[in-house]
């Protein structure tokens, strides 16, 4: 074998390997994903958002149900105000509000998904300031910002009741022995984030358990509620809960029908529903 072939056998296979890593590297950050909702004039706004190092890169429609050649045209433009400004501070489109501002929602929704949102509770040394990152489905991170706890005790104490409510998905944790206000107040905290993302929390009883939901509501209305636990019937139970919760929407009001056949699913929702709404 010549000494060319030989030199070349040797080389192709490295060439190959420097190649491969090189468009490895060139290739593009894979974006985060993010699903929010929004409440538009035909029913929900659903919205994948895609994010790459906290810029919005992408918007694309998964579910909507407003008026063709009109709302729908809205959320279109919207979308793109969105990206232009990197904001969800832009103007609604004339004559399409309720679809525009459905889009807003839904966007805003989304990045609080990738931002995360703060709360504040009340510790034994002050306040106890939290980013809380919720997908909607769970808690993916919860990072203190700002506390002043008794070092070695209630900062531990903190660390440890943020590793349960992770664990346990829910802020129903024990608190730490010997640092009580401290637990207390973390909590509090992760409590007032949810309820800033998405609303007050409602109780009622369902088929087979607690309902919970979160509802997002003003003096203009209701703007969107969540199902948080539902132990009903699946594809029963947990269908007539949300079909009620379209309907709580659509006519801003918890007097509608039940789902026939899931009368219990349906009035424990929507006593979940007035419960939240109670303390507003």
């Amino acid at each position: 074998m010549e000494k060319q072939q030989k030199i070349a056998i040797i080389l192709l296979p490295l060439i190959s390997i420097v190649f491969l890593l090189g468009v490895a590297a060139l290739r593009p950050e894979e974006a985060d994903r993010y699903i929010g909702i929004g409440q538009g004039y035909g029913g929900n706004i659903e919205l994948e958002v895609s994010m790459r190092e906290d810029k919005i890169t992408a918007i694309n429609i998964i579910e909507m149900n407003e008026t063709a050649n009109l709302g729908d045209e809205a959320i279109e433009k919207t979308i793109e105000k969105i990206i232009d400004a990197q904001s969800t501070d832009v103007d609604t489109v004339s004559g399409a509000t309720v679809s525009s501002e459905g889009t807003i929602e839904a966007v805003s929704d989304a990045l609080v998904k990738h931002f995360g949102v703060e709360g504040v509770g009340q510790g034994y040394g002050g306040e106890i300031k939290v980013n809380l990152k919720h997908d909607g489905n769970e808690f993916t991170a919860i990072d203190v910002i700002e506390m002043n706890e008794t070092e070695n005790l209630g900062d531990n104490a903190i660390e440890k009741t943020i590793a349960q409510i992770l664990e346990n998905q829910t802020t129903e944790v024990d608190v730490v022995s010997g640092a009580t206000l401290s637990s207390e107040g973390l909590i509090e905290a992760v409590e007032n984030a949810l309820e800033a993302q998405y609303g007050v929390e409602g109780v009622g009883q369902g088929y087979d358990g607690e309902i919970r939901v979160r509802v997002k509501a003003d003096e203009e209305g209701i703007h969107a509620i969540r199902i948080f636990e539902i132990n009903d019937t699946p594809d029963f139970g947990d269908s007539a809960a949300e079909e009620v919760i379209e309907a709580i929407l659509e006519t801003q009001s918890t007097e509608v029908d039940v789902v026939t056949g899931a009368t219990l699913s349906s009035e424990g929702t929507i006593e979940a529903v007035e419960d939240a709404l109670s303390k507003q």
